[in-house]
């Protein structure tokens, strides 16, 4: 299996998502997709929906989440479980189907709420996952940095990065716009019945010259991108079973 996750940095805005997105998930020839900072985008779901069941969830903060999972993979289409934002915690959309082999498997998808508080933001997520039973995979912008994750799920299998200095997010200052530095704040979780090997792309960065360069860039570098343009590293992972 195969999963691709994207924060596409919408920000609570309706604006479209430009061409080089949907062309750069399609390529991506992923089972599950997920989507966080994304607001609704009809253009978008049309490019899915010829190979993918999409749903969205509703939210109360504005920015919401796209799952979409390729109809071969699901052949018997994809059920919502939930689609409301778990309140001071999370955007949320949890959609669960049976596989092609007949196996069933839940797929969460989060992004967990700004400013991070994790005393207050991570239980109730806890408390959903803790509740499944069976095959599950939850991913999306958790904006807890890598070696905190153990701390807030310590019982929970995490897909595991292919190379060790990867990373999924340029931190800047809040008012110069400037790199301080990168980091890893998107992450998969995953039912200890699976493994997953997870990967960073910034190739997409080429694609527009509106980005000042593919990361990593220098420390002090101006990384203003604008509303609308992906701000994460396009995350996928090869997902095997466990024997």
């Amino acid at each position: 299996m195969r999963v691709a996750f994207w924060n596409i940095h919408k920000m609570t805005r309706c604006v479209p998502a430009p061409a080089f997105v949907a062309q750069t998930l399609l390529s991506a020839e992923a089972d599950v997709i997920c989507l966080t900072e994304y607001v609704t985008d009809p253009a978008l779901v049309q490019a899915l929906a010829a190979g993918y069941h999409v749903a969205e969830s509703r939210t109360v903060t504005g920015n919401q989440v796209l799952l979409a999972v390729r109809r071969t993979f699901a052949p018997d289409g994809i059920r919502i479980v939930a689609a409301d934002e778990l309140p001071d915690s999370c955007n949320l959309l949890h959609i669960t189907f049976d596989r092609e082999d007949g196996r069933p498997l839940d797929v969460l998808g989060i992004r967990m709420l700004s400013p991070m508080r994790g005393e207050v933001r991570v239980p109730p997520l806890r408390r959903a996952l803790d509740a499944l039973d069976g095959s599950f995979l939850c991913m999306g912008d958790f904006n807890i940095h890598a070696y905190r994750m153990s701390h807030w799920f310590p019982k929970i299998r995490r897909g595991r990065m292919a190379d060790s200095r990867a990373f999924s997010y340029v931190f800047t200052g809040k008012e110069t716009h400037r790199i301080t530095g990168t980091g890893t704040i998107d992450h998969l979780l995953l039912s200890d019945d699976m493994d997953a090997v997870v990967s960073c792309d910034w190739g997409y960065t080429a694609l527009d010259p509106r980005y000042p360069g593919t990361p990593p860039l220098p420390v002090g570098t101006d990384w203003r991108i604008p509303v609308g343009l992906p701000d994460h590293a396009l995350m996928t992972a090869e997902i095997t079973d466990v024997t």
